[in-house]
């Protein structure tokens, strides 16, 4: 639903459209909009431009599922908030603590870098 909702005001809401937003098959796409329509959350409209098109549009009951759902996902990510922010703050510090070591022990990448020179020197000279 927040596919269809979110899509550009240019974007036409195709099948197609809606598949690349989500990286599905076509076909997989389509059986989500079925669950939609037989629940009422969506319709399906010809495109008056081209026939050969079928339209995807939310309806009221879908506008309304999709704002209960950004309520409860809200306040899920502030209860959520304080620790997601101290294990991504772990991960994010992770990668530069390991680079940090690596430096201090030497085995970082510009190291590696500086140990080869002297070897093509040696061999260029040979």
């Amino acid at each position: 639903m927040l596919t269809i909702k979110g899509l550009p005001v240019q974007a036409t809401p195709t099948v197609s459209a809606l598949a690349n937003r989500l990286c599905l098959r076509h076909h997989s796409t389509v059986e989500l909009i079925n669950r939609l329509v037989e629940r009422g959350a969506a319709v399906r409209k010809p495109s008056l431009q081209d026939r050969r098109q079928v339209l995807v549009e939310l309806t009221p009951l879908g506008e309304e599922l999709l704002e209960k759902l950004n309520a409860q996902h809200a306040k899920e990510l502030q209860t959520c908030a304080p620790e997601l922010l101290e294990q991504m703050s772990l991960i994010l510090a992770a990668p530069v603590a390991e680079a940090d070591e690596e430096e201090d022990r030497g085995t970082g990448s510009s190291s590696d870098l500086d140990a080869l020179e002297p070897q093509k020197l040696e061999t260029a000279s040979a």
